[in-house]
């Protein structure tokens, strides 16, 4: 069941929905758990976008780690999400060309960091990717491999809050 409506929302329009209807709408913003946004409808009357996110910011930071984990894991494979390791734009050989050859090694390297990844940490990785060129997710992937449990988790939980805010400004045709 899709949880987001398909035409832009306005902050009227969720300021007066009851709390079922209000989770159904918003339950996308954190890996489609209507649960989560349920949490965040006590934080109303929003002003602003910016309240929005800021309320599920809130909601991420207070889940017990068990939570948190939970939350992490429902997020899918970061390169099967971004079209596996084939994906032009994961694996492109230049970083400003929009649609060159693909560069193999990349998208090798991509592959086996992630698997890394995985395996160290036992939950998938992610990162906000929009607007990133494949360079930078290639270095995230590589700064963070070496990071101890608890400060990756933070990190994940931070790009997880910044998906957030995309897919609010989305749901608010922002």
């Amino acid at each position: 069941m899709k949880t987001n409506p398909p035409s832009p929302l306005s902050l009227g329009d969720i300021n007066g929905l009851k709390m079922p209807d209000y989770a159904r709408c918003l339950g996308g913003v954190l890996a489609n758990s209507p649960h989560l946004a349920a949490r965040t409808w006590y934080a109303r009357p929003f002003r602003t976008l910016d309240d929005v996110h800021r309320s599920f910011v809130n909601v991420v930071r207070t889940l017990s780690e068990s939570e948190q984990v939970t939350l992490i894991k429902s997020h899918p494979d970061f390169l099967e999400k971004n079209g596996n390791f084939s994906n032009q734009a994961l694996v492109r050989k230049n970083d400003s060309d929009p649609d060159p050859d693909p560069d193999p090694d990349r998208a090798g390297k991509l592959a086996l960091l992630n698997r890394r990844y995985t395996q160290r940490f036992g939950f998938p990785f992610i990162l906000q990717a929009q607007g990133r060129a494949p360079g930078e997710i290639l270095a995230a992937m590589e700064s963070r491999l070496p990071r101890e449990r608890p400060v990756e988790m933070i990190s994940a939980l931070d790009e997880i809050c910044a998906i957030a805010k995309v897919r609010i400004e989305e749901l608010f045709g922002e």
